[in-house]
């Protein structure tokens, strides 16, 4: 295959989409008092001081759409910010308004999107009627999505936490990740309407991984469905569950991370605990064929950490004294090294961590200067400055 050479240039490592090359040249300058960043493979996206969607990685027809649809929504809603929350997943990206109204950008494949509210006062379009288009679809009010305050996407479905403490949950679910048990016909197995998770208490964070989701209740417990297949559910079995239901031996946890096929969970102490797939070291324990585990377990080598990010086979803590450490991530080689947690070498320029976010090849850093740094795998290779 023959990739064109006016979206993609060589890096060490892999390939870096060449839009992020030429965003770092010609974007213009904003303000990073408190930005909110999201990474994929495919995108960076940020949400500027007024709360606008900015982004990297965009073609020209994607970005001209993301332009177009968001001047026309600023020019409705006068008062900032626009956005304060966002969720990304590969090209599939939500954002939430201040008043809890979801809205989706990208691609709508699985349905991770739901309905617009033209298409639902037309009739609501049952799945197997579903146009499903390889471009992506304009900014728009996700129908049916009232009072949300956090957004989780996964592989193929989407997540959102009430106000109430109550979940939505919409998109694909062919192995029970919506929290329902699947239809045997595979076109049925899209929910383009967000409907609330049944079996839950007031919940206060959400996360959702390739096909599993997790939910962490306001005592601190935690609460696992879906695809089951290397143990990311945590249950101590490896069969899928279509009902949600509370984990052991996890207590007082308080923030929720998921990869493609691993779990992790913060408990109160700043320990992590992981579950799942360990395939490539994102457990944080040495690896062995077939390996995974079906509990949780604590990962070693780590100081007290006040934030957790997971994406694909990469996980990531952000500990109290503002270093970043990381392990796993799909690489052949030096699998070992990584299966055990190591701290980013602080280079000069990069200061203390503030946040941090996870994609599939990387990790992107937001410091207490209000730069923004990408640290793409191999992780020894110098980051690159995003602002």
């Amino acid at each position: 295959m023959r990739w064109p050479v006016t979206r993609y240039l060589a890096r060490p490592g892999g390939w870096l989409p060449r839009a992020w090359l030429l965003a770092w040249c010609c974007a213009p300058a904003v303000s990073w008092a408190a930005p909110t960043w999201q990474a994929s493979d495919a995108w960076q996206v940020w949400l500027d001081q007024d709360g606008v969607l900015q982004g990297y990685g965009f073609t020209i027809m994607q970005q001209e759409l993301l332009q177009r649809s968001q001047d026309e929504l600023r020019q409705r809603l006068q008062a900032p910010p626009l956005f304060t929350t966002l969720a990304l997943h590969d090209e599939r990206l939500l954002a939430l308004r201040p008043d809890g109204s979801v809205y989706g950008f990208g691609d709508n494949a699985t349905g991770g999107l739901g309905q617009s509210v033209a298409e639902h006062r037309v009739r609501p379009i049952a799945p197997q009627e579903r146009r499903f288009s390889p471009w992506v679809e304009p900014l728009r009010l996700v129908y049916g999505v009232l009072g949300a305050r956090q957004l989780a996407l996964g592989g193929g479905h989407s997540l959102a936490v009430l106000e109430d403490g109550a979940l939505c949950a919409w998109g694909f679910g062919d192995a029970g990740q919506l929290g329902v048990k699947p239809p045997r016909r595979p076109l049925a197995n899209v929910q383009l309407d967000p409907r609330k998770v049944a079996g839950l208490p007031p919940l206060s964070a959400a996360a959702a991984g390739d096909g599993h989701s997790l939910a962490l209740d306001s005592q601190g417990q935690v609460w696992t469905w879906g695809l089951n297949s290397m143990g990311q559910l945590g249950d101590g079995t490896r069969q899928n569950r279509y009902h949600p239901r509370a984990i052991a031996g996890l207590d007082r946890i308080t923030a929720l991370a998921a990869g493609a096929i691993h779990s992790l969970a913060l408990d109160s102490h700043g320990r992590v605990w992981s579950w799942g797939a360990n395939t490539y070291g994102q457990l944080g324990r040495p690896t062995g064929r077939h390996d995974f585990a079906r509990k949780p377990l604590p990962v070693a080598g780590l100081p007290a950490v006040t934030a957790l990010a997971a994406a694909g086979d990469v996980s990531a803590a952000l500990g109290r004294d503002g270093a970043v450490w990381w392990w796993g991530g799909h690489l052949e080689r030096n699998v070992a090294l990584r299966s055990t947690p190591w701290e980013l070498q602080r280079l000069q320029g990069v200061g203390r961590a503030v946040s941090l976010a996870a994609f599939a090849r990387g990790l992107v850093i937001v410091d207490e200067q209000g730069k923004v740094w990408l640290f793409a795998q191999p992780y020894e290779h110098p980051p690159r400055r995003l602002r």
